[in-house]
């Protein structure tokens, strides 16, 4: 009788460890948290798995100084006698790859376009974490005044697929 007793208390202890193992394998996978004060869930009660976040891209550009522009900010080149180049930084701080898909990757617009051109063209494809480069040019002129255009990059961020960065400069001619 005493060895019955004994098997009986040993398989319930490890039927008691089991269901602490499965209870607490559960709750990681459905990062279940409780705060003190919190009651655990009922068996009726219904846990949903966290979400995975889906990957993606995010673009950020700057220039050498370094400063942001927001898409819809400007660049002043300001006053240029002959011509001025500047090098914008293109980043990716999302977690997937960025995709510059325009043609051509950065486009010059607007009644001043002529005034602006785009030496370096950047990558294409952008790593999570990783930047290239572009490089655009301002000209002077043989008539004195202001000339305005927008740097237009389309992109797959999905909050800023349209990149737009406008672009001033003083055309100081002698």
């Amino acid at each position: 009788m005493r060895n019955i007793i004994i098997f009986i208390t040993l398989t319930l202890l490890c039927i008691s460890i089991i269901s602490c193992w499965i209870f607490a394998m559960d709750r990681e996978s459905y990062n279940i948290k409780y705060s003190e004060g919190t009651a655990a869930p009922t068996p009726d009660s219904t846990v949903e798995p966290t979400p995975t976040p889906v990957p993606i891209p995010e673009i950020r550009i700057y220039d050498t100084i370094p400063t942001d522009y927001d898409s819809g900010s400007t660049y002043d080149f300001g006053n240029v006698t002959s011509s001025k180049d500047v090098t914008f930084t293109i980043e990716n701080e999302g977690d997937a790859q960025l995709q510059l898909t325009g043609t051509p990757l950065v486009e010059v617009t607007d009644d001043a376009s002529n005034r602006y051109s785009v030496l370096t063209y950047p990558q294409a494809a952008i790593d999570p974490g990783n930047t290239t480069d572009f490089i655009v040019r301002f000209t002077s002129n043989q008539t004195s005044d202001d000339y305005t255009a927008k740097l237009i990059i389309i992109n797959n961020d999905s909050d800023e697929g349209t990149y737009e960065i406008n672009v001033t400069g003083y055309a100081e001619c002698s």
